[in-house]
């Protein structure tokens, strides 16, 4: 029959669905259910002809939209099927790409648990877990447009670092996508995105105020947590992150060779070398299961929350206000930057990846420059065997 608005209500249900073919448009028909549902339907086969598989999709329900509409739409997919398209095998492909909540729980299984220290990587969770996955999770990864970036960014403006973090974040799983065939390669829309600006938070203590943390350090040592004061300690005096401190095990110390070995951090492993007073500290340490760093469970090293509070009362006596622990590590560098150490030597020290935090400490060491450059000046001046009062006016 030809399709009417009347005649497609009029159809009653039956035991079983059946359909009703529409005269005017050959393919395009209702299919009515048993409870009395109906559908806008499409039949066709793909390829056309004969030997075509046949398929049989469904538009929308009857009630979403009229049926000139449905029609129009039908239209539109049989001139695409008679190009050769797939509207329904389109549809089911669509549905089996990878969702956004997929490639999340890919990059911490794949990525993050293999190549991110540990407080690295619980961060990258709590981001995704709090921020990207209620945004994004149930979109498909191919479908993330710049303007989904720019809104993302734009929606954590009250927290500006927070913002350029998650952006980061999202940048580098996006990127991920591309090696992973999940997105087409160089289409990462976070990359056009503007971050907020950031002042530099490379602090570093003088003398006075590392002598102030000292003297805080035996004033709490008797009645504070003997593992955060040991964790504080080695920082110091080593220079890695805190994390790396934190999961520091015994069976990575060799106390012959003297060396360390890191088996994770932001550089992949490492071998370090120990001085002799962070080897006076560790054959001090009572031994308390596997970690170094020893937390209430005996197979888990202390948690970041218990060193920090140390840390907090620390510089509370020292009256260092907003100090981080973090700024132990640039006091180190910053210190071998004052005794004439390359960048080369400082990215090795505190092991950095690149070339480019280790420059910014050497950048700081003007003296050391100076004496050099007047060294050489002196030297070159003397080869050439000239005086200054010998360039006169012509």
């Amino acid at each position: 029959m030809k399709l009417t608005e009347k005649r497609i209500r009029d159809l009653n249900p039956k035991p079983k669905q059946f359909f009703v073919w529409d005269d005017e448009l050959p393919g395009f028909g209702v299919r009515v259910g048993a409870s009395n549902s109906k559908s806008y339907v499409l039949r066709y086969r793909v390829g056309g002809g004969r030997t075509g598989q046949q398929r049989r999709a469904t538009l929308s329900k009857c009630s979403s939209i009229t049926l000139d509409s449905a029609r129009r739409i039908a239209r539109e997919y049989f001139a695409d099927i008679r190009n050769g398209g797939d509207p329904l095998g389109d549809r089911r492909k669509q549905r089996a790409e990878p969702t956004c909540n997929d490639l999340f729980d890919r990059y911490i299984i794949d990525h993050a648990a293999e190549h991110k220290a540990v407080k690295s990587r619980q961060e990258d969770e709590r981001y995704i877990t709090k921020v990207l996955k209620p945004k994004f999770g149930t979109r498909k990864v191919r479908d993330i447009t710049l303007s989904d970036a720019e809104a993302l960014h734009k929606s954590l403006r009250s927290t500006p670092i927070a913002a350029n973090r998650v952006l980061s974040l999202f940048s580098k799983i996006l990127n991920l996508a591309e090696r992973w065939h999940m997105r087409e390669v160089r289409s990462n829309p976070c990359s056009a995105v503007a971050r907020n600006p950031e002042e530099s938070r490379d602090r570093y203590y003088s003398t006075s105020e590392i002598q102030s943390i000292g003297r805080a350090l035996r004033e709490l040592e008797p009645t504070s947590n003997p593992f955060a004061i040991l964790a504080i300690k080695l920082a110091f005096l080593l220079g890695l992150r805190i994390g790396e401190i934190q999961n520091m095990k015994w069976e990575n110390i060799n106390f012959e060779t003297q060396r360390l070995t890191i088996e994770k951090s932001k550089t992949g492993r490492q071998q370090l070398s120990l001085p002799t007073d962070a080897l006076d500290l560790l054959s001090a340490c009572k031994q308390v299961g596997p970690f170094v760093i020893a937390g209430r469970s005996t197979n888990k090293p202390l948690d970041y929350k218990s060193i920090h509070g140390v840390w907090v009362k620390i510089r509370g006596i020292a009256g260092l206000e907003n100090a981080r622990v973090h700024d132990l590590r640039h006091t180190v560098a910053t210190l071998a930057a004052g005794t004439g150490a390359g960048a080369h030597l400082i990215r090795d020290l505190i092991g950095h990846k690149t070339l480019a935090m280790a420059n910014r400490y050497v950048g700081r060491m003007d003296e050391p420059v100076s004496d050099l450059r007047e060294q050489v000046a002196g030297q070159i001046t003397k080869n050439l065997n000239f005086e200054q009062n010998e360039l006169k006016e012509t």
